[in-house]
Parts: C-alpha cells; structure tokens; sequence
C-alpha cells in the first residue's frame, strides 16, 4: 500500500475560507483564510474531507502538482501569515501568490479563466511545476 501511495500523483491545493476579493488597497479582512495542504491522487476528496469539518462553504482556489517537501516550503514561505496548522492568513501576499501560479482544477485538468489557461497540457511545463523551487 505504502509503495502504491508513492506512485500517486500528489498535489497542493489552496482552500479559500472568506472572501476571494482583492484590489491592491483591500488588507486582510481578518475573516479570510486559506488551507494549503496535500492531497495524494485525488484534491476532491480531500475538499469534501474538509468541508464535512467547517461549518461555511468553503472554495477551491486550485491546486499544483508537489511532494512533501514543496508543500512544507510553501509553509514555511508564509509562515508570518500561519493563523493555526495548515490555515494562512488570505492577505494580499498570500493571494497574489495563488494567483501567480499555473493552477490546476479540482480534478487536476488544466483551467480556463477569463481568457488565460492556467495550467498546461505541455509534459515539459509539468516537468517544471514538479521541480519548483521557493524562493525566498
């Protein structure tokens, strides 16, 4: 089991808990949050997980392909933003980067917006997404 878990895709989803409304002078509202956590193989399953625990409706932002290490990254990245385990802070920083990235559906299949595609079909794009490095 353990060896069949290895070889699942893994992904690292951003689950928006508030509002999803920013400008470049709206602040954290103070309500707002985002869960950035792991799912192997399957990010619908681990949204329905989480909602089954929260009381308001809760979003999908997307989702990335990523290992272990890349989601205690992105953690640790945010970490002055860390409101409690996995849960950061929806500010401006935290959002501009979701938003920044080659986001992924529930379903892990690439995602029209408006008129850009976020995320790709293209092997060598997702090659790269996996190999993704933080900056700090």
């Amino acid at each position: 089991m353990a060896e069949k878990r290895r070889t699942m895709p893994t992904w690292i989803y951003f689950i928006l808990h508030g509002e999803d409304v920013w400008g470049e002078c709206i602040g954290w509202d103070g309500l707002s949050f985002v869960k950035i956590g792991r799912a192997v193989e399957n990010c619908r399953n681990r949204m329905s997980h989480i909602q089954c625990g929260n009381p308001v409706p809760l979003k999908f932002l997307g989702c990335i392909p990523g290992s272990p290490e890349l989601e205690r990254e992105v953690h640790s990245y945010f970490k002055p933003f860390r409101h409690c385990g996995e849960w950061f802070s929806y500010n401006f920083p935290v959002a501009n980067f979701i938003n920044g990235l080659h986001l992924f559906n529930i379903d892990g299949n690439c995602e029209p917006r408006g008129d850009l595609l976020l995320g790709c079909n293209c092997e060598a794009d997702l090659e790269e997404l996996m190999n993704i490095q933080i900056e700090s």
